[in-house]
């Protein structure tokens, strides 16, 4: 049998179908005892692990919500965030717009030569339009896999993903699954 090595972003592409990243909202894990996260002031709510520990990082468009597993797991650098600000006009309930936020949430990233998209699919999150999204980027030696979804609701953009280097992106998966079956937007 003849060996023909993948190249990295077929590998890529290979593992973002492998870990369930599809236009469709796997089913979620039932083998992780969670707790219910709220958030009043952007209305949304999920499940999430029970050791997961939340903190808060500004950005120059408001705050952002990062959820990772305590330092010391496997899965630490493997991260959940969660981003909302005031929707732009322009930031309505079609495709096409969402399609727009994505490229201009990314800007920084999208214009350098280590970025490649790998899914964008507009989907229902929570019974609204949503776009889920898969992309790589290298950083700073460091490539990244991102898997995403992006959303109008409450006059905000949210903005949830997960992101880790390939080498964990497995391990958190499941998790980001979990959060995308359980959302709920008020």
């Amino acid at each position: 049998m003849l060996y023909v090595p993948m190249t990295p972003r077929i590998t890529v592409f290979a593992l973002f179908a492998a870990m369930g990243c599809s236009s469709k909202i796997a089913d979620p894990p039932s083998t992780l005892a969670t707790r219910l996260f709220q958030h009043e002031i952007l209305g949304v709510s999920f499940e999430i692990p029970d050791s997961w520990q939340i903190t808060t990082e500004p950005t120059a468009t408001g705050t952002v919500l990062v959820f990772s597993s305590l330092p010391g797991s496997p899965s630490h650098f493997s991260t959940t965030t969660l981003q909302a600000r005031p929707a732009d006009t322009g930031d309505d309930l079609n495709n096409a717009s969402l399609e727009g936020a994505l490229v201009r949430a990314h800007a920084e990233v999208v214009k350098l030569s280590t970025f490649a998209w790998h899914q964008r699919d507009p989907i229902l999150l929570a019974g609204k339009p949503a776009l889920r999204y898969g992309l790589e980027v290298e950083l700073h030696e460091s490539r990244q896999l991102k898997h995403g979804v992006l959303c109008v609701g409450n006059g905000l953009l949210y903005n949830l993903a997960y992101s880790a280097t390939p080498e964990i992106f497995a391990l958190g998966i499941a998790d980001f699954e979990q959060i995308l079956h359980t959302i709920t937007i008020d």
